[in-house]
């Protein structure tokens, strides 16, 4: 099989090391395992080694032109710019469809890039859209959304014109059905991990210092505060005590300063981001791998962070919020606190800290899950088992320039 993968978000540099990019190429390679080749069309393809796509990659670019004036007026241009790249998209699929045709359409949803649905129907093929986030809630939310309007419209229409909507956990799941007059074709299917990464994923074996340690964004959300509150509390009785963040983001310098205020400032080290190929070995270093996420309403992530600690065999202290209680076992693969609960976070820690034998068996039961489950090949396999056949639901004049006309039929 042939499959046209679309990732038309600008914000996702797919040869990057963003979390996004990592996801992008780790389904590409779980598709590729599984014995179909993909052609990738991406909005930005960032900087990083094209060695790790196993895919054809091939840009649509984006006339970003921005206008002097209020940054309103500079969000608007920049989001018509993105609408009116229907044509270039549709120009793309068709040439290398034409060159060797396409037995699927599989989309990554990004606000504006509806080339997908419209490319699929007119060629009658299986149309796949996975959706990682409320992305319109997130944009308006977080940052600056000027056309709503066109935004829900291109969200809807999207998810009607699905073969199948693939949702990364059950938070976004509600929140696709929600919008959409067909909830029967939205399915959950998890992120996964690259188990080729972890083939040799070293024994839990005691360090010294004791090293507890955290992978991902520094964004509010992640909790990483809770993290440097709880470490605090844990070196009152762990003197030997290290922690180490493996990542960047835009909450670091308050990171920073917070661990100096804390008076742990010498046992925090900020790795900064690293390429992909360098996170089993910066997991191997770790005693404990956390995700201390705070209490968070609608917590709807699949956190690839807790796939990659699974695969690395670590011992796992994670928050008991959205779907982790559903992906970890507490008491079995993971142990499991209060949501930004630093007391509870801080005895989980030394708990695991006074019994290296019960962080062990945390650790290699993790790791059994991890190979047993959570393969991106299995979760390609899943993804192809839904992309059955093409519906005819939205007609392709529907799907066109102009965004003030955009209807389902």
């Amino acid at each position: 099989m042939r499959i046209a993968y679309v990732c038309g978000d600008p914000g996702i540099p797919v040869l990057g090391d963003k979390g996004a990019a990592v996801h992008v190429r780790e389904l590409i390679r779980g598709f590729a395992t599984v014995g179909h080749r993909v052609a990738l069309f991406a909005a930005r393809t960032g900087h990083g080694d094209r060695d790790d796509l196993v895919a054809e990659v091939y840009r649509v670019g984006l006339d970003e032109r921005g206008v002097p004036g209020r940054p309103q007026d500079v969000v608007r241009e920049r989001e018509w710019s993105c609408v009116m790249q229907h044509d270039a998209w549709m120009a793309s699929l068709a040439a290398e469809h034409a060159r060797s045709p396409f037995d699927l359409v599989y989309e990554r949803y990004s606000l504006w890039t509806r080339a997908g649905a419209a490319f699929a129907r007119r060629h009658r093929l299986p149309y796949v859209v996975e959706v990682n986030s409320p992305l319109r809630d997130e944009q308006q939310r977080y940052r600056s959304l000027a056309w709503t309007l066109r935004a829900e419209r291109v969200e809807r229409l999207v998810y009607a014109a699905a073969t199948a909507v693939v949702a990364v956990s059950e938070g976004v799941a509600r929140h696709v059905r929600a919008h959409t007059n067909t909830p029967d074709r939205v399915h959950v299917v998890e992120n996964g991990v690259d188990l080729a990464l972890y083939a040799a994923a070293p024994a839990c074996e005691r360090r010294r210092p004791f090293t507890v340690g955290f992978l991902g964004s520094l964004k509010p959300w992640h909790g990483v505060d809770v993290l440097i509150a709880a470490a605090a509390r844990v070196r009152e009785q762990v003197p030997a005590l290290g922690v180490r963040i493996v990542g960047d983001g835009p909450e670091r310098a308050s990171l920073e300063r917070m661990a100096h205020e804390f008076g742990i400032g010498d046992v925090v080290e900020f790795t900064g981001s690293v390429p992909k190929r360098e996170v089993p070995a910066q997991l191997a270093s770790m005693d404990v791998a956390t995700a201390p996420y705070p209490r968070l309403d609608g917590f709807y992530f699949s956190p690839l962070k807790v796939y990659d600690y699974l695969a690395s065999g670590r011992p796992i202290v994670a928050s008991r919020v959205g779907h982790l209680p559903h992906l970890l076992r507490h008491g079995e693969t993971a142990l499991l606190v209060a949501p930004g609960d630093v007391d509870d976070l801080a005895r989980a820690l030394v708990r695991l800290w006074r019994s290296p034998s019960f962080a062990g068996s945390l650790g290699r039961a993790a790791r059994a899950d991890a190979v047993a489950l959570h393969g991106w090949d299995a979760r390609a396999r899943r993804i192809l088992g839904l992309a059955t056949e093409p519906l005819v639901g939205v007609t392709t004049q529907a799907i066109r320039k102009d965004a003030l006309s955009w209807h389902v039929e």
